[in-house]
């Protein structure tokens, strides 16, 4: 029962204290509106409270430090030069509306894409088309001294054994159309080259060695990848 008192006490002193309190400047504030903190302790034959006063900039820091880690966070988001160039809606004079959408995706695909808004630096591979043929369908082997956007519109083997020469260390090979039917290809791929595909990847009963050998549609085909590493040079892969 002692104890039992001892709170109803306790709880009639909160209860003059909070309507006392509401006459100044609201409940739990101080004549200067500052925030206040209310303690109570106990011992064996007697209670107390106490107000102690919050610091006054303590709340202040905490809106502070939340305002810095959100601008830190956009400031990340929006200083991706990476970000910034996938979402760039480019420009190339030279490709068709058909070209210029496979073009885009490709782009998009592309890792660290060098290509400003309005591409210049492009150039298109004529159709290659095998069926029951073998050799080498495509060949390119010219190297520039900047970045080259490549279009190859289309590589379809049939029943073919075939080998593509890739070679551009600044090229950025862009497949529009690329089908593999019981075929088997071989890719010679620059080390320091890009290549990647406009449409999905679809593999039915296929076999690759690396990333770009599932390039396409692949059916019954075997897709190999080969680095070619000339001496001394700086290698993407």
């Amino acid at each position: 029962m002692h104890l039992i008192s001892k709170f109803k006490v306790f709880i009639i002193f909160i209860s003059i204290f909070i309507i006392t309190s509401s006459c100044g400047n609201g409940p739990l504030f101080s004549g200067q509106g500052k925030p206040l903190k209310l303690t109570s302790s106990s011992g064996s034959s007697s209670s107390s409270s106490t107000v102690e006063e919050i610091p006054e900039n303590q709340g202040n820091n905490d809106d502070q430090l939340e305002k810095e880690n959100s601008s830190a966070d956009s400031s990340e988001q929006t200083d991706n030069p990476t970000d910034k160039k996938s979402q760039i809606d480019h420009i190339i004079p030279d490709a068709t509306p058909e070209e210029l959408e496979s073009l885009k995706s490709c782009l998009a695909n592309f890792k660290d894409s060098p290509f400003e808004e309005t591409i210049t630096n492009f150039k298109k591979i004529k159709a290659s088309i095998n069926i029951g043929g073998s050799g080498t369908a495509i060949n390119d082997t010219t190297h520039t001294d900047e970045p080259e956007l490549i279009l190859i519109a289309a590589a379809i083997n049939v029943g073919s054994k075939v080998t593509y020469n890739l070679l551009n260390p600044n090229g950025y090979y862009c497949m529009m159309l690329n089908t593999n039917i019981k075929s088997k290809l071989t890719i010679n791929l620059d080390c320091r080259a890009q290549v990647a595909d406009s449409a999905l990847s679809i593999q039915i009963k296929s076999s690759g060695n690396e990333a770009p050998s599932v390039l396409g549609v692949n059916v019954k085909s075997d897709v190999q990848v080969n680095d070619i590493r000339p001496e001394g040079s700086k290698c993407v892969r």
